[in-house]
């Protein structure tokens, strides 16, 4: 759990990442191991969620944004990799809130519970 940095409802929450998932996991025979030189190259810092009301309040726009460093060379070449991974990361986060609000929806109201991101 990430803690929260600005609570403003319900207009936006601000968070700090405190921790990242491993860079990668090896398929090996050995156990456990832990490439040094790729932990520490891409971390997301900072994170938030922003509800923006659209047509009078209508329809409502969610913006998502990470804030993340990379210390991979050379940089200008990585930035698009990082970008693009962040992008992703983005889309199936936002999908998933568009298809939970959905569901709510559908449901008169009726929260569904925790559900976990499809790919």
């Amino acid at each position: 759990m990430e803690p929260i940095e600005i609570w403003d409802a319900p207009r936006l929450l601000a968070f700090r990442v405190t921790h990242n998932p491993p860079p990668m996991r090896e398929l090996t025979f050995h156990n456990n191991i832990q490439a040094p030189h790729l932990h520490g190259f891409l971390e997301a810092k900072r994170g938030q969620f922003r509800l923006i009301p659209l047509d009078g309040g209508r329809r409502t726009r969610l913006e998502g944004t990470t804030t993340y460093r990379h210390g991979l060379y050379p940089d200008f070449s990585w930035a698009l990799w990082a970008d693009g991974l962040i992008h992703r990361i983005h889309e199936r986060v936002l999908r998933h809130i568009r298809d939970e609000v959905m569901r709510f929806q559908a449901g008169g109201g009726a929260a569904s519970g925790a559900a976990p991101m499809a790919p």
